[in-house]
């Protein structure tokens, strides 16, 4: 069978044709698919004999075995032969190569685990042949060994809404078949791909879209396989992006002057100036400091206080920073000056101490809880959104956090795909039992207001501190506050929530109500009470006054605390002889009905009407004016029996005397205050 037709063009000097000087004929060969050369059809010539091909190296592969060796230096070379056998110094042609340029050749279909050796000759063009190369030997093994990768090369960082390059190397024994990128926006769950092409050599090249490469980073991994179907992967890369124009908050912060309307924020950059100043600049609404216009904090973590600007120009705005800020600027978005993404492949790590801090979320998207974790002790996580809450779903992006560690430690935020943990409803009264049971103390004073408050039993917990009692975190401004006396002593921290091991008896909880001296009123109210054992009484005890409430007919009370700054009260769920041995002195169940004065008195506009009733009974508090005319029913309905408060808000009255008059069960008294304004 024929398999190719060669002719070669041979010149010599000493013979002429056709007036020419030098005498041209051309000789054809015949190759057949044995490789073996047929002779020339005319002509003959003299020439020197080849040099044997040097340096003939031989690698295994899967089934193949590659040859290569140096080219031979002969102007006359044809071809090379190969021979090959399962025995040294093979005398059979397994295969040919016509060429003079790095001469390379893969024997496939071979046995593996067969040793086969092999030698190179080269063919001149008139047939003569060399002598045999060195002999040299393979075994083919089955290719279970994945391509090689260099370390990639990149843009870092790479520049905001412009493709990014990728350059990798990859090599493998076998072949490389294909080369792919993987890559992904930062928080993003999937990946595109896209093939990498072939430059030069061993390197790949592809780029990243400049619609992936936005302000949440970018990751990328590549994928290469071989002729055999081996993969190889490599690690997770980030890539950080430079935003020179900086990047805005899409949400608005609340606009307001009440506590209740601080937020916490962040800066999910790395910013080229991180002086406060220079965030002033890119938030040019702010303006200087103003009080007026704004208020804004920041924790030192030196001191564990926090400072209001500008008393923190020499902390810096790094992203694992959170910072308070009021703001009376309706619609204002944060901005950010110019900085670069922080890599999203990688856990960004805080050193912080025992006790609070502030932290920030550094990444441009949410953060899940369960990505979250200390390298020794334990940490709760609070959100601040008008009151404080404990958070169990995660950081989001741009927001500020309250972190409590119970020892010095290094706080992780590990980055992955954008998303919150569902939130953890342990605190709570639904689900109050017999053994496990909770009350939740609400407190309110108009202009702020404490929710996340809690005492109670649970069979997990101890009587010493431990997981399930959660601090107080720190006071924004004069938010109102319900702190609980911490159970270990020696120690300044207060609780937020204090969850005792079941008791048949009961327990007692001191807890204190952190005012602003300057509100008048401060509403309490106790969910829950209805739910806890049928055998426990639940009674608040007013610690200033010597008053006792009996929870379970009066869980929602209201106080006067016009001047006061804090208010000290003690709540005791238990049996009734375990509650009157916890408060010998007070009355817990009124002998007789009483009106007590009013206080404070004189007042202005509010003051506070305590009266106790000895049994159930049919309640009307009214209020007259010193002409006897009623200004004011401030109760009108059946109450159980008990001590019970109300407050008069004489806001819409004119100073004078007035009468407060109480009626219930037959018995009337009256009681004379005096507002001033």
């Amino acid at each position: 069978m024929l398999t190719s037709f060669r002719c070669n063009l041979i010149e010599s000097n000493d013979i002429t044709a056709r007036g020419n000087p030098m005498r041209r004929f051309i000789c054809c060969t015949i190759v057949m698919i044995d490789s073996v050369l047929s002779g020339f059809t005319t002509g003959t010539a003299q020439t020197a004999i080849l040099s044997p091909p040097q340096n003939l190296r031989a690698e295994a592969g899967d089934s193949s075995v590659r040859l290569s060796w140096a080219p031979n230096p002969e102007q006359d070379l044809l071809l090379y032969r190969i021979y090959a056998s399962e025995a040294p110094n093979p005398t059979k042609v397994i295969d040919s190569l016509f060429t003079t340029v790095s001469p390379e050749k893969i024997i496939t279909g071979l046995a593996n685990g067969t040793t086969y050796y092999f030698r190179v000759t080269a063919v001149g063009i008139v047939l003569s042949e060399s002598n045999f190369s060195k002999e040299v030997s393979a075994t083919p093994i089955a290719d279970t060994t994945p391509p090689n990768f260099s370390i990639p090369s990149f843009p870092q960082p790479a520049n905001l809404n412009t493709p990014a390059p990728v350059f990798i190397d990859a090599t493998d024994l076998s072949g490389i078949n294909g080369v792919i990128l993987y890559y992904r926006v930062g928080g993003d769950p999937d990946f595109s791909a896209t093939a990498m092409s072939l430059r030069s050599n061993n390197t790949y090249a592809q780029s990243i879209p400049a619609s992936s490469v936005t302000n949440h980073g970018i990751e990328f991994y590549i994928q290469a396989d071989d002729v055999n179907g081996n993969i190889a992967y490599t690690a997770l890369h980030g890539v950080r992006v430079r935003c020179p124009n900086g990047i805005t908050n899409l949400a608005s912060q609340p606009s307001g002057r009440n506590v209740s309307d601080y937020r916490i924020f962040s800066i999910p950059l790395e910013l080229d100036n991180n002086a406060p100043a220079a965030f002033l600049n890119a938030n040019p609404d702010l303006g200087s400091p103003d009080n007026t216009k704004y208020r804004w904090y920041a924790f030192d973590r030196t001191d564990g206080l926090l400072r209001e600007y500008p008393d923190f120009a020499n902390i810096s705005m790094t992203p694992d920073m959170g910072f308070p800020l009021l703001v009376n600027i309706p619609n204002l978005k944060l901005s950010a000056g110019g900085g670069t993404t922080l890599d999203t492949t990688v856990p960004f790590e805080i050193s912080l101490p025992q006790g609070w801090s502030l932290i920030g979320n550094p990444f441009n998207f949410n953060i899940p809880f369960d990505s979250l974790s200390v390298f020794s002790g334990t940490f709760e996580l609070w959100s601040f959104s008008g009151d404080w809450q404990i958070n169990t779903r995660g950081l989001e992006a741009w927001a500020g956090y309250a972190v409590y560690l119970s020892q010095v430690a290094t706080f992780s935020i590990r980055p992955g795909v954008a998303g919150l943990n569902n939130s953890n409803s342990f605190y709570s009264t639904e689900n109050n039992n017999a053994a496990n049971w909770m009350i939740q103390i609400t407190a309110e004073n108009g202009r702020s207001a404490s929710r996340f408050n809690f005492v109670g039993q649970h069979e997990q917990a101890s009587d010493e501190e431990d997981v399930l009692d959660l601090h107080q975190p720190l006071r924004l401004g004069d938010l109102v506050e319900v702190v609980f006396s911490r159970k270990n002593e020696g120690t300044a921290e207060q609780l937020k929530a204090d969850i005792r091991q079941p008791s048949e008896s009961g327990h007692v909880w001191e807890f204190t109500c952190l005012l602003n001296p300057e509100d008048e009123m401060l509403s309490l109210a106790f969910d829950g009470v209805q739910s806890i054992p049928n055998s426990f009484d639940g009674f608040l005890i007013d610690e200033d006054t010597r008053t006792t409430y009996d929870l379970r007919s009066n869980h929602r009370l209201e106080f006067v605390t016009r001047r006061l700054a804090e208010k000290h009260f003690k709540l005791i769920a238990g049996s009734r002889s375990f509650v009157e041995s916890k408060s010998p002195e007070a009355e817990l169940h009124p002998k007789d009905y009483a009106l007590l004065q009013n206080f404070p008195n004189p007042f202005n506009p509010a003051t506070q009407i305590i009266y106790s009733l000895p049994r159930n009974s049919r309640v009307e508090v009214t209020v007259y004016n010193i002409r006897g005319e009623k200004v004011a029913t401030l109760v009108n309905e059946d109450q159980e029996a008990g001590s019970h408060t109300i407050v008069w808000n004489a806001a819409q009255a004119g100073s004078g005397i007035y009468f407060i008059k109480l009626e219930a069960g037959g018995f009337s008294t009256m009681k004379k205050c005096l507002l001033v304004k």
